[in-house]
């Protein structure tokens, strides 16, 4: 790790991240999964075969456990914030969030300084807004990692989300 004489080049990483507050046509939104599923089906050329036929699912989820999404867990193929209204021509209306690529793991869960970095276990959190939760982190959190002033991961506690998501966004 010596780079010169009384200097170090330490390995580190860095990692953004981003609260937001998103609000779809008003403030009663949901987070909304689609992704594919497959059924069984006889051909209907040679109905004593069978295939395999995908259809697309749905899901709304209503909690902020299931809206946590770690590192290494499979997403839903979309997921979306969708208002509870809808647009000109009767579809839902709702902005898509697309996580395309991400860090990787940051630390160790188990080590004693991860509580003040623990945004960076997910690749998407969403949480319900509330006023004493105004940020995800602190700039303080890096002078005493061990015992942070802001720890994200507190902020998941499986409450309900349905029409009230539209406050917590974190990628």
């Amino acid at each position: 790790n010596r780079v010169w004489e009384h200097t170090l080049g330490t390995i580190h990483t860095h990692f953004i991240n981003y609260k937001v507050d998103l609000d779809v046509g008003g403030v009663k939104n949901s987070l909304v999964a689609h992704d594919m599923a497959f059924e069984m089906a006889r051909a209907p050329w040679s109905p004593e075969l069978q295939i395999e036929r995908p259809r697309l699912t749905k899901k709304v989820l209503d909690t902020e456990d299931q809206a946590a999404f770690r590192h290494q867990s499979k997403m839903p193929r979309y997921i979306y914030f969708a208002a509870d209204s809808k647009n000109k021509w009767g579809h839902q209306r709702g902005y898509r969030i697309q996580i395309i690529s991400f860090a990787g793991e940051h630390m160790p869960e188990t080590s004693s300084m991860e509580k003040a970095i623990s945004w960076a276990r997910y690749k998407l959190a969403v949480t319900r807004r509330k006023e004493e939760e105004p940020t995800s982190t602190s700039i303080y959190n890096q002078n005493d990692p061990w015992m942070p002033t802001v720890a994200f991961a507190d902020f998941i506690n499986n409450e309900t989300i349905t029409n009230e998501v539209s406050r917590g966004l974190q990628c």
